[in-house]
Parts: structure tokens; sequence; C-alpha cells
């Protein structure tokens, strides 16, 4: 390999490793870990973790009563929250946009 190549991928490495760093640690290592727990019955604390398989997920989907409200807020939330971010951001973009072209 030569040494402009190298330098290339040595380049890309100081640039890309941190990012690629801080994304598994911030969030793949935490994903992994959620999805791993939601499959067992550990208290946080002791070192015993009991394996429940689909257990956790049937007794939410069938016995818990505040799930469903607490779906529905969610999205709820999260519908209305996008679409009001996302028109607030285009009519600030309408509007700045429509000013500077007024001026041309």
């Amino acid at each position: 390999m030569d040494h402009k190549r190298r330098s290339g991928l040595m380049q890309q490495f100081i640039f890309v490793g941190p990012t690629s760093l801080f994304f598994f640690v911030i969030v793949l290592i935490p994903f992994f870990l959620g999805l791993y727990y939601s499959f067992t019955s550990w208290n946080g604390i002791s070192r015993h973790v009991e394996w429940t398989d689909l257990r956790n997920y049937l007794h939410i989907f069938t016995k818990d009563p505040s799930f469903l409200h607490s779906f529905w807020f969610t999205a709820k939330f999260t519908l209305f929250g996008l679409v009001l971010t996302n028109l607030l951001g285009f009519a600030l973009a309408y509007v700045l946009t429509r000013r500077r072209s007024l001026q041309d």
C-alpha cells in the first residue's frame, strides 16, 4: 500500500472513528442491552437474571391496563410533535426565502 492511500485511510479513520465509537457506545449498546433486558426478569441490582422469553411482552399486551393508554399518548405526542415541528420549519423557511426573493 502506498503512502498516499495509507494517509487517506488514516484520515478517514481519524474523522469517522470517534463518531462511530460514540454511536456504538451511546446508541447501539444501550439498544441491544434494553432488548436483552426486556426478555428477562431482573431488578437491576442482583446478579441473578431470570430469562422470561416472551412473558414480559405477553403481560404487557394482555394484562397491563395502562399499556394502551401509554401507547396512544406516545403515538399522539409523536405525531403532533412531528407535524407541528415540520409545519413550523416549513413556515419559517418559506418566510425567510420569500423575503429574500422579494428583495432581488
